[in-house]
C-alpha cells in the first residue's frame, strides 16, 4: 500500500486522476463516512490517506457535504405517489382562510426550564435547582394557527386527551 505525502495530496493532478473512482463510489454509496472512504481507498485503490485529507478533498475539491435529507421510502410507492399528487392538486383549490391547524407542545415546568447537564469535578455531582422542586408538573400549551393569525393559546395542566379537548 502506498502512502501519500502532503505534496501529493495537494497536487491537482493526483485528484483529477482519482476523481472518476471517487464519483462512482460516492454515487453508489452516498452515506459513506470518512472512515469508510478511507478504508475503500486502502482496499480498492491501495492508498493510505489520512481522514483529514479525505475530508479536505471531499469538501474543498468536490464540494461534498455530509448532509442528508431523509424522506419516507413509501413515497416511492405508486399508490402513495398518486395520493400525494391528489393532495397537492387539492391544495391548489383549498380556501386557506377556513383551515385551522392545532399545535400542541408540552413543557415540564421543573425539568425543561433548566439545562439538563452541567460540569463538576470527577467524583462530585453537579447540582442545580428547578422551579417547583421535586414536584414535577407538566403544562400542555395548545395554539390554533390560521393562515393570517394565531388564535389565543390554551394551557392545560394535564395530559391532553379527549376529555380535556372537549372542555
Amino acid at each position: 500500500m502506498s502512502t501519500l505525502s502532503r505534496s501529493a495530496v495537494t497536487d491537482g493532478l493526483f485528484w483529477s486522476l482519482m476523481w472518476p473512482y471517487w464519483a462512482e463510489q460516492l454515487s453508489a454509496h452516498p452515506s459513506m463516512t470518512l472512515k469508510e472512504v478511507q478504508a475503500w481507498l486502502a482496499s480498492e485503490q491501495g492508498l493510505s490517506v489520512s481522514l483529514s485529507c479525505v475530508d479536505k478533498f471531499l469538501r474543498q475539491q468536490l464540494g461534498y457535504r455530509y448532509k442528508k435529507t431523509v424522506v419516507a421510502s413509501e413515497q416511492k410507492r405508486e399508490d402513495i405517489a398518486m395520493t400525494r399528487e391528489q393532495w397537492q392538486a387539492w391544495q391548489q383549490s383549498c380556501d386557506w382562510s377556513k383551515l385551522v391547524f392545532l399545535d400542541e407542545t408540552g413543557l415540564s415546568t421543573s425539568t425543561d426550564m433548566i439545562r439538563r447537564y452541567g460540569r463538576a469535578l470527577g467524583g462530585a455531582r453537579c447540582q442545580d435547582s428547578a422551579p417547583a422542586g421535586h414536584y414535577w408538573q407538566t403544562l400542555i400549551f395548545i395554539a390554533a394557527l390560521r393562515a393570517d393569525r394565531i388564535m389565543p393559546p390554551w394551557c392545560v395542566g394535564q395530559a391532553m386527551n379527549g376529555e380535556a379537548f372537549k372542555e
